[in-house]
């Protein structure tokens, strides 16, 4: 009896902990708050690029060249980036990439709350061979949304003057107010 007792007790622990254990860090090795020491150390590299308020790494994400950067304010972390920096001579390829982050952030994060598909131009809007080229200038954006307990997930495709930018954003939904603040100082006192 004692035995079937402590099994019990010992699943009940594990079901009812499981989740504190589950989303430990809410990007890469970090959490929202974290310091900037904090936050480097949590990275194997050295950073390539440092400022007052960012810095960035470059490293490969689900095959992809990438940088990644963390924002703080006040010393905390708000938000962090992945800017993927590879290239195609085939514009439709950043869509495959585009599609195939999605479904890999789907499998993370579940059903996004958001999925658009953005035309300011309808020119090539018939054409799904041109789809490419559409984002290259600026005609269509790609964007869909994930929200988790702590943290809001941006996924977007969009480009200019045959330019072609692709982005995971991800900002902390409790610290968010922070990184306005800081953001309305720097101006209130450049001005």
């Amino acid at each position: 009896m004692k035995k079937h007792i402590l099994i019990l007790l010992a699943l009940s622990v594990m079901i009812f902990t499981a989740p504190l254990f589950a989303d430990e860090y809410d990007f890469r090795k970090a959490k929202w708050g974290m310091s900037k020491e904090e936050v480097k150390h949590g990275e194997s590299k050295e950073p390539i690029s440092e400022g007052n308020n960012i810095f960035g790494y470059e490293d490969k994400v689900a095959g992809m060249e990438c940088y990644i950067f963390y924002v703080f304010a006040s010393n905390k972390l708000v938000r962090t980036r992945y800017y993927f920096i590879h290239k195609h001579s085939n514009r439709t390829d950043y869509i495959n990439d585009y599609q195939s982050l999605q479904e890999n952030l789907q499998k993370k994060y579940g059903q996004p709350i958001d999925d658009d598909r953005i035309w300011k131009n309808d020119l090539y809007k018939d054409d799904p061979s041109e789809w490419g080229m559409a984002v290259a200038i600026g005609h269509l954006i790609y964007q869909t949304q994930w929200t988790t307990d702590t943290t809001g997930i941006l996924l977007h495709l969009s480009g200019d003057n045959y330019k072609i930018k692709l982005l995971i954003e991800y900002k902390s939904t409790q610290l968010h107010e922070l990184e306005q603040k800081a953001k309305e100082t720097e101006t209130m006192d450049a001005l």
